[in-house]
């Protein structure tokens, strides 16, 4: 008999989007790339990616991260799309949903 088995772990949209950027990020980082113009259809990770207070969960985990890295990199910015304008990154995110690992 076959089961279809899905995982308990879900982020949320914004967690996504931040899960996003730090892949894209590391990639980047992995290919020496080092002028970095980041855009994200969510508002709330441009913002926060910028804010550096400290969040214990999750998604302030995530968002540190991304900070490390963009500590690392000579130019860089974080801007706001819309999603219309960025589809590739929403994509990308919801993609991420189904393969991410709990560890984050």
């Amino acid at each position: 008999m076959a089961s279809s088995h899905t995982s308990p772990f879900k982020l949320l949209i914004h967690e996504r989007k931040a899960l996003a950027m730090l892949v894209a990020l590391q990639w980047l980082k992995d290919l020496e790339i080092d002028d970095i113009i980041i855009e994200s259809d969510c508002l709330q990770v441009e913002n926060e990616v910028y804010n550096y207070r400290s969040d214990k969960s999750k998604y302030g985990a995530i968002l540190s991260n991304c900070r490390s890295m963009l500590r690392d990199l000579p130019y860089f910015c974080v801007c706001f799309v819309g999603r219309q304008a960025n589809s590739v990154t929403h994509s990308l995110a919801r993609a991420l949903n189904s393969q991410v690992d709990p560890r984050y």
